[in-house]
């Protein structure tokens, strides 16, 4: 949710200058699952039973493929601002300067561990193994209040418009995003000790469009786009939350205009990555946290409507 009152102020017949406050709300939700057994196998390791040992050895294969469902929620609103400039050149061409600020957030909320019952096992390592999953699920895998610290990009945009005759307009935007702004995202428990940390190192990114609108008549107009999207992901640190890479879009729109109040407008975009983004992440530890080794195919379609009253 973004709350953004805004002042504007035409300077001459040429400039115009916009001034807003952002306050905004993000709210997040994160689901998981955690490695069970590789939790218990570590808390046995503390213990002192020697990785390789037979009571190891018998534990790890007693307790095979367990897994903890992990759901984590926060929410925060801040404040930011944005600013925007447009030079009317003349009657048919104009240029817009705008700037979105950062944005930074803490977050708070909390962890939530559904861990699983233990399977039936030996009764010579049955004990040992409950006295290590009591331990898991106090002082690893246990409910708790988080929070972290968030800091989203800002945004500056230069977009050029102009009327190139009586029936078709034409249009150019470029984007800059400073990505950077996000090295990792990291939660803290309310105890100060980590719950979980992934590293983002994220690019600053362009993202450049192109498009042009067709004026059937006087009610009417057909409208379409075309745009090179950056990706501020590098294939050393892309997740499976958000597989993305460089992404291509096509736009397609009309407008009606049904009398001099109302005015209603859809759009449609379809977009799709560049290359088949791979993956080869393991979060630093295959035994702990397994291997996603791969690629995806990544495409979008986005539909949108608008209704306008103007008095």
């Amino acid at each position: 949710m973004n709350i953004n009152p805004a002042l504007s102020w035409k300077i001459s017949d040429s400039f115009s200058l916009g001034a807003g406050a952002n306050y905004q709300q993000v709210k997040a939700t994160f689901t998981n699952q955690a490695n069970y057994s590789a939790a218990l196998l570590g808390a046995a390791a503390l213990a002192g039973i020697a990785p390789g040992s037979q009571t190891y050895n018998a534990i790890a294969a007693a307790t095979p493929r367990l897994e903890s469902s992990v759901n984590l929620t926060g929410d925060d609103w801040a404040w930011g601002w944005n600013a925007g400039l447009l030079w009317e050149i003349d009657k048919k061409n104009r240029i817009g300067v705008h700037y979105r600020s950062n944005i930074k957030y803490d977050v708070s909320g909390n962890v939530e561990f559904t861990n699983p019952a233990l399977p039936p096992m030996p009764s010579t390592i049955a004990p040992t193994v409950g006295l290590l999953a009591a331990t898991v699920n106090a002082r690893l895998l246990y409910n708790s209040g988080v929070a972290s610290s968030i800091k989203l990009p800002s945004i500056t945009n230069v977009s050029w418009f102009g009327a190139v005759s009586d029936r078709w307009d034409l249009m150019a935007d470029l984007q800059y995003t400073t990505w950077d702004s996000l090295p990792e995202l990291k939660f803290n428990r309310t105890d100060g000790s980590v719950l979980a940390v992934t590293p983002y190192n994220w690019d600053n990114v362009w993202r450049a469009s192109i498009g042009a609108n067709y004026h059937y008549n006087d009610k009417m107009l057909v409208r379409a786009g075309f745009v090179f999207d950056q990706s501020p992901l590098s294939d050393e640190f892309r997740t499976v939350r958000l597989p993305d890479d460089d992404r291509l879009w096509v736009t397609l729109g009309t407008q009606y205009k049904w009398d001099r109040h109302w005015t209603f407008d859809i759009g449609a975009a379809y977009g799709w990555a560049s290359s088949n983004p791979p993956i080869n992440q393991n979060q630093g530890s295959t035994a702990q946290y397994g291997l996603v080794n791969g690629d995806y195919k990544v495409n979008f379609t986005i539909v949108s409507g608008q209704i306008t009253y103007s008095f």
